[in-house]
This record gives C-alpha cells, structure tokens and sequence, in this order.
C-alpha cells in the first residue's frame, strides 16, 4: 500500500489513490490537497478529477482513482 493513498472528497466518498503525481513525483500524501471532488498537487497545480477515475484537468494523465467503500 506505499504506492496507494486512501483520501476522502468533500461529499464524503473515499477513494485509492496512485501516492506519486505522474507529473513531478511529488508525494500527494503531504503535496495533496482535496477541493470538492479533485485532488490537487500544490507543486505544480495539477489537477485530478477523483470521480472520473483521476484523470488530469490539464494534461493526459491519471493517479487511476477508485471509489472504495470500506474506508
């Protein structure tokens, strides 16, 4: 589970992560911040939708979320 994160969005729905953001390998464990339903990397601002499976914004990449339900 190192390389996974568990984080829960705004609306309360928790969701497994990918830890390192493909764009700088920043740690999204102290790098990530949740706004509503995304999850933002402050190094750089990259942006991921959770409940679109954690597709980028702004660029073709994922941190591949998924909804978990026993968290």
């Amino acid at each position: 589970m190192e390389n996974r994160l568990r984080i829960r969005a705004s609306d309360g729905k928790a969701y497994e992560v990918d830890r390192w953001c493909p764009h700088s390998k920043s740690d999204l464990a102290s790098r990530g911040v949740v706004m509503g339903s995304k999850l933002v990397c402050t190094r750089h601002n990259w942006t991921f939708s959770l409940d679109q499976g954690g597709k980028c914004t702004s660029a073709d990449a994922t941190i591949n979320a998924c909804l978990i339900d026993d968290w």
